[in-house]
């Protein structure tokens, strides 16, 4: 009987022997090394990097407290400020170019610096570049889950009459949507529009809202639409700026990029008839970094076009607009995309690929600690040659409690040059991680314990 008295007296110690380490321990874990976040600009990956601790500062009345660490960080970068984007190069600065167009600008697709522009804010017809917004509105309803890319669509005898470039589609019958889409990427079928445009809001005037609202959002200050396909209408116009703006929003979707590359194609129609479509931008066949990109041409626009080259980690946006010929708004196009290449470079700061060194303690998990990625891949956009400086300034809490979900938002990171903040990226978790249930936390008590004894 004393033996057994004994016994349970040396367990219940042991307890509470367990029970004062682990509280210890987790006092202990509370307190996050400020030194800790490097990320991709730790001083093994770039030239020069030095860490500022800055004091942590309490949020609300939660246990956890936020704190924030700044990087700051030399290497090749020019100057690029929030809010309005550096224009690298005017007309006159920029002496190898001739650009035989009423309007142009040249913009880096990342950060959104302008690196040329001429008259880019003129308001100007833009003929079938309308498309950009028509496509645009496609691809966030389908990534919204709001409509479907193997949606069927019946096509109107409205859709079927639409003159200019066109699919011929049949009045009547039933297309695929990512088929009609794949029609407006390469052809630029006016057809096929205005039945995406039903499809999507039930008439064309009703879509028209929607594109001339989502203008808005974007930026585009001064852009109006009055159809879905950009035949000439009174009243609709848009500029080199705005088009970039659109562009860029619609070089986001990948779906886009599935059709961009397609240079011939013959189109199957329901009833056995195959029409023959070639992409109207020549760029994709003929200048090796161009993946994508819009034309447009009717006797009031001219020519225009809007499209995007990649090299490396950098890609560009080109627009023209009234170019004289069909070869010169081309010519345009490669001479920006041969400035923009020759002249800047981007570089990949923090990537959406790739766990920061960041080690973040959870409370009452299964794990102890995450790891955090950033939410999007970040970029310095420079002249080549030039240098700057620019800090990573992170916001992370002490500890998170579980459960964790993988991508949850746990913190942030922002960019900062020259005391100005350039971008704010969310970072997420990288893991799920279960709360600990009561067996759990036994377990984690004997061996906690056993290891004491031992």
């Amino acid at each position: 009987m004393k033996k057994l008295l004994f016994t349970i007296m040396s367990v219940m110690l042991l307890f509470v022997v367990a029970i004062s380490v682990i509280s210890m321990s987790a006092v202990s874990a509370q307190q996050v090394d400020t030194n800790q976040p490097k990320g991709e600009t730790s001083a093994s990956r770039q030239d020069t990097a030095t860490e500022q601790d800055t004091a942590t500062k309490q949020q609300d009345s939660t246990a956890d407290q936020m704190q924030t660490t700044t990087q700051t960080t030399t290497q090749t970068a020019t100057q690029t400020t929030a809010g309005e984007p550096t224009v690298f190069a005017s007309v006159e600065e920029a002496l190898t170019f001739k650009i035989n167009a009423k309007s142009a600008l040249l913009k880096d697709y990342n950060t959104g610096t302008v690196m040329f522009e001429k008259d880019a804010d003129n308001k100007l017809p833009i003929a079938s570049m309308v498309k950009i917004m028509t496509l645009l509105l496609a691809y966030e309803k389908i990534d919204e889950g709001a409509i479907s890319a193997d949606d069927d669509v019946v096509i109107s005898q409205l859709a079927a009459s639409m003159g200019g470039s066109q699919a011929f589609l049949e009045a009547g019958a039933t297309y695929k949507l990512r088929n009609l889409l794949r029609t407006i990427v390469t052809a630029s079928a006016n057809d096929s529009s205005v039945a995406v445009a039903e499809h999507i809001a039930g008439s064309e005037e009703a879509f028209v809202v929607a594109m001339n609202q989502r203008a808005q959002q974007l930026g585009m200050e001064n852009t109006v639409f009055t159809n879905a396909t950009g035949l000439p209408r009174p009243g609709q116009y848009s500029t080199a700026r705005d088009v970039a703006k659109m562009t860029q929003a619609l070089l986001k979707h990948p779906l886009y990029y599935e059709d961009t590359g397609v240079w011939l194609e013959d189109f199957a129609h329901p009833t056995g008839r195959t029409t023959q479509l070639t992409n109207t931008n020549r760029l994709i066949r003929f200048y090796k970094d161009c993946d994508s990109g819009k034309t447009g041409f009717t006797s009031e626009s001219l020519h225009c076009i809007s499209a995007s080259a990649k090299r490396g980690d950098m890609r560009v946006i080109a627009v023209v607009i009234a170019g004289e010929t069909s070869d010169a708004r081309f010519d345009a196009a490669k001479q920006m995309f041969n400035f923009a290449f020759a002249n800047f470079e981007n570089r990949r700061i923090l990537s959406s690929t790739e766990a920061l060194e960041v080690r973040l303690p959870v409370r009452n998990g299964k794990a102890d600690k995450i790891q955090v990625i950033p939410a999007r891949c970040v970029y310095l956009f420079s002249k080549k040659g030039e240098k700057q400086n620019y800090s990573l300034d992170f916001t992370l809490p002490n500890s998170v409690k579980a459960p964790v979900k993988k991508a949850e938002k746990v913190g942030s990171v922002r960019v900062i040059q020259d005391s100005q903040v350039q971008s704010e990226i969310d970072l997420l978790a990288t893991q799920d991680v279960k709360r600990t249930t009561i067996l759990d936390n036994f377990k984690r008590i004997i061996k906690t314990a056993l290891s004491l004894r031992a």
